[in-house]
């Protein structure tokens, strides 16, 4: 309205006769004076409240950065027509700083970035007067930083730009960019089938659904408070295993058939016809639907070797029990068998990933060509170097329990029949008298209470709960039985003198 207002006066005014023009248009030059009947077209500036505000509040910040600077840095700037462009950076850095910024508007340093600072220096050089002046020095600097910042922030111009847009760069474009543009735009949609709708929405439903998917179900695991039995421990795995790739079959391999299928009704799904594009559209979906099945592996396995790993806190361990056999204390299951169970969970998580079909072999009834498979190339390298990091932990977390299985060496003829055959020995021996029989009773009585006594059943070590109770059990069973025997002999001999 302002400036509608002021160019019709103009406008009036200036269309007066020639002797009016003078009063009007006294600034005019002596070439546009002389002209006399003509019109003369001004353009209409409309000029809004924002731009009026915007113009104003940098006159005002301009004015205020000028007194501001002046009045505390210079006093007598402001008295005589100095321009402060060149000055900008001597005012900020060399004086200001010091001598414009109260103190008392600045932050103090925290106590606490002092106190982890003080850690830093050796007990040894505290003192008094070192400490003293080392926190002075301290609060100093943080007080000139702080006034430094403020400085900055004050004195920043927001309309400054570094160069003028004629320094800039300028990049030149060929003539016919536009088609070449639109040229090459074709060629990607054509022949870049990562962009294409189908493998844009394959990725979504992956993002969405499958991203964090995984062929064990760790929170399960996890859950087990108990030492692991082997045997269960694979059991338990090969099942969640066996079921996560069913999920995979019949959720994730659909809902990738049911995107294409949509989208060939809609015609943008390359046609079989189409033989050189079908065969490379459908080898970029096949790489990336083995990409898919190969993070999942690779995250199964790298989270399956980090339960394996995780001694003592997520991994409880796994039992491995003493017992006898063939006369001899051995581990049940053995170690190596651990190294197998352990070992064999790393590759049916690969046959897990194995084995799906081509997805065009799937999409197409009519489909003649060779029936073809998704083989996800888990890298050989990485998998032998698992198995190797297995076999290494078992080998090293063995040695504990292997020696303690030098604690049976002393109840060796217990369990291997050289006891028996001195206990068989006794009883044929007619010379052997009941003081004889009820030495050799009372010892094999002491035998076991001390068998029993002196020898934990559970003993922790490691990866492994090392269980000794089958073997305790029969040490002492031998021990009862030798007990038993010399008391059957007893009893019947004293029948016979009885009935004699």
């Amino acid at each position: 309205m302002l400036g509608d207002g002021s160019e019709n006066a103009n406008s009036q005014s200036c269309t007066a006769p020639n002797t009016h023009l003078r009063e009007c248009g006294t600034g005019l030059p002596p070439s546009a004076k002389s002209i006399h009947g003509v019109k003369k077209r001004r353009r209409r500036v409309i000029i809004t409240r924002d731009d009026l505000s915007a113009a104003k509040q940098r006159v005002s910040r301009e004015e205020f950065r000028r007194y501001f600077v002046g009045t505390v840095v210079k006093p007598d700037l402001p008295r005589i027509d100095v321009d402060l462009k060149g000055d900008r950076e001597v005012n900020r850095y060399y004086y200001y700083i010091r001598n414009g910024v109260d103190a008392i508007h600045v932050a103090p340093l925290e106590s606490k970035i002092l106190d982890n600072i003080s850690l830093l220096v050796p007990k040894t050089l505290w003192g008094y007067e070192v400490r003293d002046k080392l926190v002075k020095e301290i609060k100093d600097d943080f007080l000139l930083a702080v006034k430094r910042s403020i400085v900055e922030f004050v004195l920043k111009d927001f309309h400054d730009r570094e160069g003028s847009q004629d320094e800039k760069e300028q990049i030149e474009m060929p003539e016919n960019y536009i088609e070449q543009y639109h040229k090459h735009q074709l060629v990607i949609e054509r022949d870049l089938y990562l962009i294409h709708t189908c493998v844009r929405q394959m990725l979504e439903v992956w993002i969405h659904c499958y991203v964090d998917f995984h062929l064990i179900d760790i929170s399960v695991i996890e859950g087990q408070q108990k030492s692991w039995d082997l045997i269960a421990f694979q059991t338990l795995l090969t099942q969640q295993i066996e079921r996560s790739r069913d999920y995979l079959k019949y959720s994730w391999f659909s809902d990738i058939q049911n995107i294409f299928l949509m989208n060939d009704r809609k015609h943008i799904v390359p046609s079989p016809l189409q033989r050189k594009k079908f065969k490379r559209f459908y080898d970029c979906v096949y790489k990336f639907m083995e990409s898919q099945l190969l993070a999942i592996c690779r995250q199964t396995m790298s989270q399956y070797m980090n339960y394996i790993f995780g001694i003592g806190y997520r991994n409880p361990g796994f039992v491995l029990r003493v017992t006898i056999k063939n006369r001899e204390c051995v581990f049940d299951p053995p170690c190596k068998y651990f190294v197998e169970v352990l070992s064999s969970l790393l590759d049916a998580m690969l046959q897990a990933v194995s084995g799906f079909p081509r997805l065009e072999t799937q999409l197409y009834l009519d489909w003649s060509g060779p029936p073809a498979f998704l083989k996800p190339k888990v890298s050989p390298v990485q998998v032998a170097v698992y198995k190797k990091q297995i076999s290494a932990l078992i080998e090293e977390q063995r040695v504990e329990p292997q020696t303690r299985l030098a604690d049976f060496e002393k109840y060796e003829h217990l369990f291997n029949d050289k006891e028996s055959e001195q206990v068989n020995a006794f009883l044929n021996d007619e010379t052997k008298t009941f003081t004889d029989y009820a030495e050799l009773i009372a010892k094999y009585h002491k035998l076991a209470f001390n068998i029993t006594a002196a020898n934990e059943p559970t003993i922790f070590m490691g990866l492994f709960e090392v269980s000794r109770k089958e073997c305790l059990n029969v040490i002492n069973g031998n021990v009862n039985a030798f007990k038993n025997a010399l008391i059957n002999r007893m009893v019947r001999d004293y029948q016979a003198i009885c009935t004699s």
